[in-house]
C-alpha cells in the first residue's frame, strides 16, 4: 500500500498527510485494479494476475481506515471527514471496474459527507467543505481543509449518483450553482475558481477541476456495467472476460473513430461527446 510521508505530498498540497490515507490510498487501490484490467485487455495474463494480487492486498489495508461510519483522513490520529475520501472508488466505478469497498461503507461515507461537509456549511448552499471534524466544526488545520472545491463537490455528487443516491447528489451539487452562478451568489460565472472558504473568499479563478461536473453526466448516462469481481484463482478466460466486461465496454465507448485523426483533439472530443452522451 502506498503511504504518505507526513507532508502535503498529494493534490491537497497544503494539507499534510501521514501513513495510509483515504484519498491517496483509495486512488492506489483503484489504480492497481485498473492495471490488472488493462493487462487483461492486451492479453498479458501474468501482469493481470500480479496487479490483481497487489490490489487485493492493498484493499485489505485500505479498509482499516474505516471507523464505523466513514474512512478516516489518514492512519494517524486525524479523523477529519474528508469530502474526497472516496475518490478512488468513484474513479473505479466510472471506469466500469469493481467497487473497491463494499456498498454499505460507501453509502455510509457519502451520507456522512452530505450531513457534515455539505449541510453544516451555509445550510448546504456552498458545496462540500474539504474537511469537517466529527464534532461538526470545519477542519481549520490547513488552508485546503477549510476550503470548498467545486470540482471535488461535483466528484462527490457523481459518486452519489453511481450509488443510486441521486437526490442527495443534486442537493450536494446545488451549492456550487448557488455560489457560482445564481444571482445571489459570489459572481464566479464562467470563471469558476479552484475553491472558496466559508467566508466566501476565493482562490485561483478559471480552474480546471470544476469540469468534474461532467462526471455527474457520465454517472447518469454511462452504459450498464457488470459488478462482478474476478477471483485470482480462476484461470478460465471466459470468467476473466466477464470480470472486465464493464471496463471493456467503457474503453470501447471512449475509442475515437479512425477517420477523426485529422481533426484537433479537442474538436474530436467535443463532437464525440455530443454524439454519445444524451444531454
Amino acid at each position: 500500500m502506498i503511504e504518505n510521508e507526513g507532508f502535503p505530498d498529494q493534490t491537497y498540497d497544503a494539507w499534510s498527510v501521514s501513513g495510509v490515507s483515504a484519498y491517496c490510498g483509495g486512488l492506489w487501490v483503484a489504480a492497481l485494479q485498473a492495471a490488472s484490467a488493462l493487462a487483461r485487455e492486451v492479453g498479458d495474463n501474468a501482469s493481470a494476475n500480479y496487479f490483481w494480487a497487489k490490489y487485493q492486498k492493498a484493499k485489505a489495508v485500505y479498509v482499516k481506515l474505516w471507523n464505523g461510519s466513514y474512512f478516516n483522513y489518514d492512519s494517524s490520529s486525524n479523523s477529519s471527514i474528508h469530502a474526497d475520501q472516496l475518490a478512488g472508488h468513484w474513479y473505479a466505478r466510472a471506469c466500469g471496474l469493481s467497487p473497491i469497498v463494499d456498498e454499505e461503507k460507501v453509502k455510509s461515507s457519502l451520507e456522512k459527507i452530505h450531513k457534515f461537509n455539505v449541510l453544516k456549511v451555509k445550510d448546504g448552499m456552498r458545496g462540500a467543505v474539504n474537511g469537517m471534524l466529527p464534532d461538526g466544526r470545519v477542519d481549520m488545520s490547513a488552508l485546503q481543509s477549510r476550503e470548498i472545491w467545486p470540482g471535488v463537490t461535483y466528484a462527490v455528487a457523481a459518486s452519489m449518483i453511481q450509488e443510486g443516491m441521486v437526490d442527495m447528489a443534486f442537493q450536494t451539487a446545488v451549492g456550487i450553482y448557488e455560489a457560482a452562478w445564481s444571482q445571489e451568489g459570489l459572481g464566479y460565472s464562467f470563471q469558476i475558481p479552484e475553491g472558496w472558504n466559508t467566508d466566501d473568499q476565493y482562490r485561483s479563478l478559471c480552474y480546471m477541476r470544476p469540469l468534474a461536473i461532467w462526471a455527474m453526466q457520465w454517472a447518469l448516462s454511462k452504459p450498464k456495467l457488470v459488478k462482478e469481481e474476478m477471483n485470482l484463482d480462476l484461470v478460465d478466460e471466459t470468467l476473466h472476460h466477464r470480470q472486465n466486461l464493464g471496463f471493456s465496454r467503457v474503453a470501447q465507448l471512449l475509442k475515437l473513430p479512425k477517420d477523426e485523426a485529422s481533426k484537433s483533439f479537442l474538436q474530436v472530443v467535443y463532437e464525440f461527446t455530443c454524439r454519445r452522451l444524451p444531454l
